[in-house]
């Protein structure tokens, strides 16, 4: 009987195999029939876009834009913070960021100056709820061709014919006025020279309202003359266009002459509030 039992089991196993070997071929069939497995979406890419666009689209949607350079800004010294570029055309105003292992890479920053006309090619991103661009690689902006860098007097002539700088007081500037040119008067409270044309030269500017800095590069630092140069304690006025970085109003200045140590702070006039400073501002402030 026990050799009967063995039998059978080997029957079984038998038989079970062969059947696996007949059910194989249909398997690989079903498998070659099947559908294919979905991949992972992409993120979408638009060609030239403007602005506005950027600003509603999908995070992670990749674009090329075409905008004016507003102004640039350097992280703070031994941060790991990005270097900001505000650039804008007749849409909006957008940061855009290039981390500094990124900018370490750009051969040449000398075009990256206000009113130059750019071609990005960036991703959508966003920081404390507000959208960004995220340049990724140093060969993803250039001055567009054809046109001339900001460095050129025609370049500079028209920019300048079509601005006005409004004085403001200091503590009225906010993140509205992003992108908009100003003129504020106060004494310096902190002066910083930098011999890196990467880092610009920095000064805390104070008035009754509040305190603001004043951010300029290394180029326009060697054309101010010398009875403008910022000297702290002193009073001081500098007219330049209104940027923002890691939460904090700065202004940024792109002309030598925009840099003035020769006039008379009144210190009993009135403050500018926010009011009479919107009015004064031509319709720069908020309403």
């Amino acid at each position: 009987m026990e050799f009967l039992s063995h039998s059978r089991t080997r029957t079984t196993f038998a038989a079970l195999f062969a059947l696996m070997i007949a059910m194989l071929p249909i398997a690989v069939a079903a498998q070659s029939t099947a559908p294919p497995r979905p991949q992972a979406p992409t993120a979408p890419v638009i060609q030239w876009a403007n602005v506005k666009t950027a600003l509603e689209a999908p995070l992670g949607t990749r674009l090329y834009i075409k905008a004016n350079l507003v102004s640039v800004g350097a992280p703070r010294p031994e941060s790991r913070q990005p270097w900001s570029l505000y650039v804008s055309d007749s849409t909006g105003t957008i940061r855009c960021v290039v981390f500094q292992d990124t900018w370490a890479k750009i051969p040449d920053t000398s075009f990256l100056e206000p009113g130059t006309r750019l071609d990005l090619y960036a991703r959508v991103g966003e920081f404390r709820n507000e959208r960004q661009l995220e340049i990724e690689q140093p060969n993803h902006f250039r001055r567009t061709p054809g046109t001339l860098s900001s460095g050129g007097a025609a370049l500079r002539s028209d920019r300048d014919a079509g601005r006005s700088f409004s004085l403001f007081s200091i503590g009225s500037i906010n993140i509205t006025h992003v992108g908009q040119p100003v003129r504020i008067r106060g004494n310096v409270v902190r002066y910083t020279e930098s011999d890196n044309e990467r880092i610009p030269f920095r000064v805390i500017v104070r008035d009754d309202t509040g305190e603001v800095e004043g951010l300029y590069w290394k180029a326009v630092a060697e054309k101010i003359a010398p009875e403008n140069r910022p000297v702290v304690g002193q009073p001081i006025e500098l007219s330049g266009i209104v940027g923002e970085f890691d939460g904090k109003m700065q202004v940024r200045v792109d002309e030598p002459q925009f840099v003035s140590r020769t006039f008379q702070v009144n210190a009993r006039s009135p403050k500018l509030t926010d009011e009479n400073a919107t009015a004064r501002a031509a319709g720069f402030g908020a309403p």
